[in-house]
């Protein structure tokens, strides 16, 4: 049977690397990305929306090293709050992508001070958040990782790194708050169908 490519997904084959900090580690675990759901009112010029659900061939084996990063709608306003985002992006705009994975802490801005600072770039309220500390930032690369709250020992995943104006150049970043998209999520896990088979090249 020949595949439905109007039901697949004409993006590049990704690959996910877990259970080590470190991509060229002999520890680091490689898994295809098998479907992909995006939000159905994404938008490329705009980042309106800009979330998905990727999907793994296999459960994860987790264990010492391999631990999952927790969901929870109901923690409400993080304005002022610490959040940790984590990525292998680049760590400056004219370097290449990190082989480890590193780390920084932001603090969640006030919505008024994100459209304040941000009307020129695209900033909605209602499908954004924005996060702030001085000489350290996302960057490229990083889009798609995910930022975190401590809450006790667990780290709870509010929010993913969508776009910014450069690196650690005095702005704040843009993000995706969790929280609003909660029943998309839990409707997309629940649904078969809403997941497309990815077609192309592999890439990391």
């Amino acid at each position: 049977m020949q595949p439905d490519k109007a039901n697949q997904q004409l993006i590049p084959r990704i690959e996910g690397i877990y259970g080590a900090v470190d991509t060229t580690s002999k520890y680091a675990t490689r898994t295809q990305i098998a479907a992909v759901a995006v939000h159905p009112r994404f938008s490329e010029d705009e980042y309106h929306d800009d979330i998905a659900i990727l999907k793994v061939p296999q459960a994860f084996n987790f264990g010492p090293y391999i631990k999952p990063v927790c969901l929870d709608f109901e923690l409400g306003d993080l304005t002022g709050k610490a959040v940790t985002v984590a990525g292998w992006g680049v760590q400056k705009s004219s370097r290449g992508p990190s082989d480890k994975l590193r780390y920084t802490k932001l603090q969640v801005l006030q919505q008024s001070e994100c459209e304040q600072k941000l009307q020129s770039y695209k900033f909605n309220k209602s499908s954004m958040m924005c996060a702030y500390a001085e000489d350290t930032d996302a960057c490229q690369g990083d889009s798609g990782s995910a930022v975190m709250f401590r809450k006790g020992p667990r780290y709870i995943q509010v929010g993913i790194v969508s776009h910014g104006v450069g690196c650690a150049q005095g702005m704040p970043g843009i993000y995706v708050p969790v929280s609003v998209y909660k029943e998309w999520i839990l409707q997309t896990i629940a649904d078969e169908s809403a997941f497309k088979p990815i077609i192309g090249q592999n890439m990391v």
